[in-house]
């Protein structure tokens, strides 16, 4: 069964940590966007199975990580960009694994991969940083 509730401290923790990850990137000039969850298609990944739901008699999918409209925004010009959300699978379902979870995922256009690897410890260590 699916807890949809979680204590206090875990809505304020969590608050918390969304807003430290838009200061880190509004400080670095980073677009915040939001893309659809629901889509008609798919992802091509083999390995990732679709949560899928019936709306007005037809089948249409939840978005299993924002990439595939995330990498449209980047290809249309839209430069760099990131995205908290929601994102689904219909996979593994267990204490540690959900079929909702919320995820982060970036796009840093000319950024080499040392620079942003760079950048993923800085984001780690003020989130850990901030934990406490």
């Amino acid at each position: 069964m699916i807890d949809s509730f979680c204590s206090v401290d875990h809505v304020i923790k969590r608050s918390k940590c969304y807003k430290q990850i838009r200061d880190f990137f509004h400080a670095k000039r980073v677009t915040e966007v939001e893309t659809p969850t629901l889509s008609k298609f798919t992802v091509t990944d083999p390995y990732i199975d679709t949560l899928k739901v019936k709306l007005h008699q037809e089948e249409w999918c939840l978005q299993t990580s924002p990439e595939f409209s995330m990498k449209a925004l980047v290809a249309a010009g839209a430069g760099d960009i990131f995205q908290i959300c929601k994102a689904y699978r219909n996979d593994e379902f267990g204490r540690l694994h959900q079929p909702e979870f919320s995820i982060l995922e970036w796009y840093r256009c000319g950024l080499d991969y040392r620079k942003l690897m760079t950048e993923t410890v800085s984001l780690l260590q003020l989130l850990f940083d901030g934990l406490s």
